[in-house]
C-alpha cells in the first residue's frame, strides 16, 4: 500500500514533465527480465553478504534437501528489481516487500 502511494503521488508531481501517461503498477502485475547468474556472481555475493551456505555451491547437498540444483541466493535475484522497475517507469519511487515462494536454481 506504501507502495501504491508513494508510487502515485511521485508520478502525478512528474505529469507536467513527462510525454507518457504514467503507468502504475498494481498487485498482480509482472514485469520480466532475463539474467544468468555465473559461478562468479553467486562467488562474489556470497563474500559480500557473508552467506556460503552449501546449497549455493553444491548441487548435490541441494538436490538432497529435494532442489533440482544449487540456489541463487535471493537477494541477489533481488538486486535486480530496481532495474527492472525502473526500465518500465518514469522516475518510480517504491519500497519493497518480498516473500520468496520459488528459488531460483542453477541449470
Amino acid at each position: 500500500m506504501l507502495a501504491r502511494r508513494l508510487l502515485s503521488s511521485r508520478l502525478q508531481s512528474l505529469r507536467p514533465f513527462s510525454s507518457e501517461t504514467p503507468r502504475v503498477l498494481k498487485p498482480g502485475d509482472v514485469l520480466r527480465q532475463t539474467r544468468i547468474f555465473t559461478d562468479e556472481d553467486v562467488l562474489q555475493y556470497s563474500k559480500v553478504s557473508h552467506d556460503s551456505n552449501s546449497l549455493h555451491f553444491d548441487s548435490e547437498a541441494a538436490q538432497n534437501v529435494g532442489f533440482e540444483g544449487r540456489l541463487v541466493h535471493g537477494m541477489l535475484v533481488a538486486s535486480l528489481f530496481p532495474h527492472i522497475i525502473s526500465s518500465h517507469f518514469v522516475s518510480p519511487s517504491m519500497a519493497l516487500s518480498l516473500n520468496f515462494v520459488m528459488p531460483t536454481v542453477d541449470e
